[in-house]
């Protein structure tokens, strides 16, 4: 995958559901909120490898979030 691939795919998925985009923390979890949080339930959060830079991270946890919804059958994923 491109570097900031899984990041941007993560992005748009959350704007095409109108969910709120993901947050990433200093502990490379990233959270995304769907429409049971919207209604007061708890929020999917993942933790992402250590990586040499922040960027890094962050695509490893987005990736690993992408990985969870489609397992959830939220989205499906295919390989380019």
């Amino acid at each position: 995958m491109q570097k900031g691939g899984a990041r941007v795919a993560l992005y748009e998925l959350c704007k095409r559901l109108l969910w709120p985009l993901p947050t990433f923390e200093s502990e490379l979890r990233v959270r995304v909120e769907d429409e049971a949080a919207r209604a007061g339930f708890s929020a999917l959060e993942v933790t992402g490898d250590p990586r040499l830079d922040k960027r890094s991270s962050q695509d490893s946890a987005a990736l690993l979030m992408l990985f969870e919804l489609q397992k959830q059958g939220t989205c499906r994923l295919k390989e380019l």
